[in-house]
Formats: C-alpha cells, sequence, structure tokens
C-alpha cells in the first residue's frame, strides 16, 4: 500500500530548542535517581533521544533504566513503588515505550546492537500477557487478569516493531472486533470485564473502563493508540478492515465532550492521525494535523518545553518531571511521523 508525506512540518529551530532542554534537563534529572518519581521522567527519553541523534545520550539512558528499574525475572521495568494506580491498569505501557526506544536505537546505531537480552526478556513478557484465542492482552501478569485495549495497543506496536507480525495482527483482529461491536454506540468499553456494567457502576476509575466516561478526564490516548496500531497494521497487511477499524477508533474520539486534538493527550492523537494520512492521502484525518500542531506551537515555552494547560493552570506550577514526559513525548512523536528533519522512523516495518 503507498505510503504519503506529511505536507506540514514543526519548525525546526522550535523543535532543536526543545531537544536542546529536554537532553540537558534529562541529564541532570539522572542524578537524582527514580526513587521519588519512578519511571515517569524517563521512559520514553530513548525513543526521543534517539529518533533525534542522541546516541550517546540514549545509550546512557538505557543503561540508567535497565540498571535501577528492569526486573529480569518478568521481563519488564519496574516503578518505585509498584503501587502505582496506572499499574492496575496496563502494567506493560511504561515497558513498552522503552522496548521502542531501545529498538529505535539498535537503529540509529547498529553497530553497537544494545540491549539484545532485554528487548528479547521484554518480548518474553509480552507474548506471555497475550489471549492466543481472541488477540487481547492482560493487563497484568496475574492469571484471571482484564485483558484491556491500552494492553493490546502498546503490546501489538511492539510486536510489530520486533517482527512478530503475527501476533500483531491477531492484535489488531481484537481491535477491529471489539469496536465492531459497539455498532457506534458510546461509550465504548475498554477493559474485558466490565460486560453488564454500568459507568456509574465502575466508580471513580471509570476512565480506565470506558470512553468517554461520565466523570473523570477521558483517556483519548487509548483510541489514538488503538487506531496507530490498526494504520500500522493495515499498512503492512494490505487489508482494508484494518483501516476501516482505524478510523472506527478515531472517529471515537469526535464523540468526546472537550476537545481532544488540544487535549493533554494530543501527541499520540497526531501520531495517529498522521499515520493515516500516510496511509490514505484522502482520509479526512488530515484535518486533524494543522490544529494540533498550532496547540503545540502555543503552548511550547521560550526555553523550548511544553507546557500542558489542560494537567496544569501556569507553566510554572507544572512538575519537571510530567515536563520532561510530554517534552519527551512530543520530540519522539514529531521526529517519527516525519514532521521535523527526520533521522530515523520508530517503526520502520
Amino acid at each position: 500500500m503507498e505510503t504519503q508525506q506529511i505536507p506540514l512540518q514543526y519548525p525546526g529551530p522550535l523543535l532543536a530548542r526543545a531537544e536542546r532542554w529536554y537532553a540537558s534537563e534529562l541529564a541532570a534529572r539522572i542524578g537524582c535517581g527514580v526513587k521519588s518519581s519512578g519511571l515517569e521522567p524517563f521512559y520514553k527519553s530513548i525513543v526521543a533521544l534517539a529518533l533525534t541523534g542522541k546516541t550517546d545520550q540514549a545509550h546512557q539512558m538505557a543503561g540508567f533504566l535497565v540498571s535501577h528499574c528492569f526486573n529480569r525475572t518478568e521481563g519488564r521495568f519496574v516503578e518505585a513503588s509498584e503501587r502505582v494506580s496506572y499499574l492496575q491498569y496496563s502494567c506493560c505501557y511504561r515497558t513498552s515505550w522503552i522496548l521502542w526506544g531501545l529498538v529505535a536505537l539498535s537503529r540509529a546505531d547498529p553497530q553497537r546492537a544494545p540491549f539484545r537480552q532485554e528487548v528479547a526478556s521484554i518480548s518474553s513478557f509480552l507474548k506471555s500477557l497475550q489471549d492466543h484465542t481472541c488477540g487481547a492482552v492482560r493487563s497484568r501478569p496475574a492469571q484471571g487478569a482484564e485483558c484491556d485495549v491500552l494492553s493490546t495497543a502498546v503490546a501489538g506496536l511492539s510486536f510489530l516493531q520486533l517482527g512478530y507480525h503475527d501476533r500483531a495482527f491477531l492484535a489488531a483482529d481484537f481491535l477491529v472486533e471489539h469496536i465492531q461491536q459497539h455498532q457506534g454506540q458510546y461509550p465504548i468499553r475498554l477493559r474485558t470485564s466490565t460486560t453488564g456494567k454500568s459507568v456509574a457502576d465502575i466508580g471513580r476509575d471509570s476512565r480506565y473502563y470506558w470512553y468517554p466516561p461520565i466523570r473523570g478526564k477521558p483517556m483519548h490516548y487509548i483510541p489514538a493508540l488503538a487506531s496507530l496500531l490498526l494504520a500500522k497494521v493495515a499498512g503492512v497487511a494490505g487489508e482494508s478492515r484494518y483501516c476501516t477499524g482505524a478510523k472506527m477508533w478515531l472517529s471515537a474520539l469526535e464523540q468526546a465532550p472537550d476537545s481532544p486534538l488540544t487535549s493533554e493527550y494530543c501527541g499520540k492523537i497526531l501520531w495517529a492521525a498522521a499515520e493515516m494520512v500516510r496511509l490514505d492521502s484522502s482520509t479526512r484525518y488530515g484535518a486533524w494535523v494543522k490544529p494540533i500542531l498550532d496547540h503545540l506551537l502555543s503552548t511550547q515555552t521560550p526555553l523550548g518545553p511544553w507546557w500542558v494547560p489542560g494537567h496544569y493552570s501556569a507553566y510554572g506550577r507544572q512538575p519537571l518531571d510530567f515536563t520532561l514526559d510530554r517534552t519527551g513525548e512530543y520530540i519522539a512523536v514529531l521526529s517519527s511521523v516525519g514532521l521535523r528533519k527526520q533521522r530515523g522512523n520508530m517503526y520502520r516495518v
């Protein structure tokens, strides 16, 4: 299937400014360790550094995370406290981001080909979470744990990047069937165990169970990553049903009560929309790219990092760890989808 180029670009000097700030602050932040913040400021860093040509620093960051946070027995990266709430909903999310970084680093610096054992261990961990029948991925290693859309999407992207196309296609099949079951009815169930339960029954954590929820901020990045996987698989498999499924997940974002394109999750939405444009230049989701870029331009601070107004009322109130997380994501996404001078592609499939 022929891919298309994205006609818009983020201003190079502004992105370069963000990259300089990010590399400098990240180097300083390593000295504080991971006990206080866990993986939040670090887990997207290897991708961002590798894709912007900073391979030496990417190697340093990868070594730091492997030394301090990698559980070799389980094959995943762990937090300073395993009671972090997000781990109850998808223990493979941050591990997958680090895996994407390790693979991007091996492509940017193939002569060193680092961390092969860790990549193999993570691969085995992700495989152990996938249901061989339906393709869905469990949120946790525990037997009987729920399967969920987010874990399935990020594990599927990991399988695709590692060349396990059969597993990636199986995950994609689940996401297509899951969104088709809703037949345009909202909210969409995000976890397999919630059949028959109303949004109100779930209580305060409803945003992890339904999209969109009736309370709490919608997790816009979940349908975005589901769409991203399906668009990637459509490009590999050449089957229209994956493209149709990707559009259905993106259409779910249009049902949200707020403005997803200017939300704190706009980076992942940009990633998915740009991938759809590359897959099909006639898609209407190309119209999403400019408003997201305009939003990023309006929220980038003079020194380079981004303020996320959906989370914090002023940049001065935004914690450094959160700023590192989002700045790393925006650098990685803009570099990966070709919206800047590209030094590599996060998913060369």
